[in-house]
């Protein structure tokens, strides 16, 4: 009987050791599967950061894009008003030429006028003259 219990206890402890050799290969397994996932993750978060970093840049882009389109507005819109303040500007000269033209003709005419009045006059006064010395 001894034999038999020696023979059990020799086959338990080797039934043992296996298992603890399974669970020693198993262990290891699971360690080198963290380590995998802890590669895995430390990859993770290096895109986690690269991509925050390319949000940035284009969160900034984006903010630059806008204050220079804001910057455009403003300036069409300026551009807009100069123009405008232009076409009235030469609409209000065209007026002015336009009424000094027709100044400068009731002037021309008037001169014209007296042109025609000094010659009569003069004529008359030529003729009062020869009147006068006759």
């Amino acid at each position: 009987e001894v034999k038999n219990l020696a023979a059990q206890t020799g086959d338990a402890t080797t039934q043992i050791a296996d298992q603890l050799a399974a669970l020693t290969s198993d262990s290891q397994g699971v360690r080198q599967a963290v380590e995998r996932i802890d590669e895995v993750l430390a990859r993770i978060d290096s895109l986690q950061q690269t991509i925050a970093a390319a949000v940035e840049e284009q969160t900034a882009a984006i903010g630059e894009i806008t204050r220079s389109a804001g910057e455009a507005a403003v300036a069409a819109k300026d551009l807009d008003t100069s123009v405008t303040a232009s076409v009235t500007a030469a609409r209000d000269t065209e007026e002015v030429l336009a009424r000094s033209r027709a100044s400068l003709e009731r002037v021309g005419s008037a001169v014209s006028a007296q042109r025609k009045a000094l010659a009569s006059l003069g004529e008359d006064a030529r003729e009062l003259l020869a009147v006068a010395a006759s």
